[in-house]
């Protein structure tokens, strides 16, 4: 059941740009049009904080389709104790679906064409709960999109991730590390979601410790499963509200 429960995200021309992330602030003034019109697109919890990420789709109708030109999001974070902001890292692209997606509907058989927006997130980053990207891409009515957060580790000055000393650290980052007796250690998960940080390339600012992480794991042997199939647990679809339906309004 869960590949027809979807979010449909409206595409308007009429829907206007955040000028300015300071409209965003509580209880500040200013043009309604910029303020409002934001459309979930995924729900998630991390931390033990539940968030919700929103996006502003602007760009225009082209024949029958939508030139989509610039992407807005928005991270509202609803409740827990660590906060989640953006790391200012987007991607958004299209592939096409197995011949066993859910997605594929026989009321349009030939349309195989689906896309991936994947955002960066951290905890403990209140201030950055905007993010902005242009694009170039033309979006068909009822076009599929996966939403995605790629996490970061917390700042290291909590953690120690990259230090030696890593019991000593004031907390321990659950989505990339464990606690095993007096030890705090890198999880095998934790080391998946940093080669895929990695692989990416956007967080320039530790690459060399990743790699360093990564390079000790190969050298001790150490697996490091795929994190798709980490986060998927193993089940080929997993039921995650993170599917979107593009409608074009006219």
């Amino acid at each position: 059941m869960h590949e027809n429960i979807k979010y449909t995200v409206a595409l308007d021309k009429n829907t206007k740009a955040l000028s300015d992330r300071s409209l965003l602030g509580k209880n500040t003034k200013g043009p309604k049009d910029e303020k409002a019109d934001w459309q979930c697109i995924y729900g998630g919890k991390a931390y033990g904080t539940e968030f919700f990420v929103y996006a502003k789709f602007l760009g225009s109708p082209e024949g029958d389709a939508f030139r989509l030109k610039k992407i807005q999001l928005y991270l509202q974070n609803y409740s827990g104790p660590v906060s989640m902001g953006f790391t200012g890292f987007m991607n958004f692209e299209s592939f096409t679906m197995s011949d066993d997606d859910p997605d594929i509907d026989e009321r349009n058989p030939n349309y195989k064409k689906k896309y991936s927006l994947e955002f960066g997130v951290r905890g403990m980053n209140m201030e950055n709960n905007f993010d902005c990207q242009d694009v170039d891409i033309l979006l068909l009515d009822n076009d599929i999109m996966m939403a995605e957060p790629i996490f970061s580790p917390i700042d290291e000055k909590f953690t120690r991730i990259f230090q030696e000393e890593k019991h000593k650290a004031d907390y321990v980052d659950e989505l990339f590390m464990v606690r095993v007796g007096e030890d705090i250690v890198i999880s095998p998960e934790g080391r998946s979601r940093l080669q895929r940080l990695y692989n990416y390339g956007y967080e320039t600012s530790y690459n060399d410790k990743i790699a360093e992480v990564l390079e000790d794991a190969v050298n001790n042997e150490l697996n490091i499963p795929d994190q798709k199939s980490v986060e998927d647990k193993n089940i080929k679809w997993p039921c995650r509200p993170i599917n979107t339906k593009f409608r074009i309004i006219s």
